[in-house]
């Protein structure tokens, strides 16, 4: 992706993903790789490469969702970048 604030991967309450053998790259600033939200959202990910070159990065995005990273590689370059965060929704 090579635009500012852009989102290879959103999964909204209640979804299920399983992603395997992909890779999700970033070269702007404010690029979201990974992005869930809601209790009852489930990610897997596979063998799953995520690159970001710009600032103000996130690389793996939980909000209250469930996320399962197994033999994956995360990779950022840029101030202030985050590999994985996880904030928990009230309620």
């Amino acid at each position: 992706m090579k635009g500012a604030n852009d989102t290879a991967v959103a999964v909204q309450t209640g979804g299920k993903v399983d992603i395997a053998n992909s890779t999700l790259s970033g070269t702007q600033n404010q690029f979201y790789g990974l992005w869930a939200t809601g209790k009852e959202t489930e990610v897997t990910a596979h063998q799953l490469k995520i690159t970001s070159q710009g600032a103000d990065s996130r690389l793996v995005n939980s909000y209250s969702a469930n996320i399962t990273l197994k033999d994956s590689t995360l990779s950022s370059i840029g101030q202030k970048a985050r590999g994985i965060s996880h904030w928990r929704m009230p309620g």
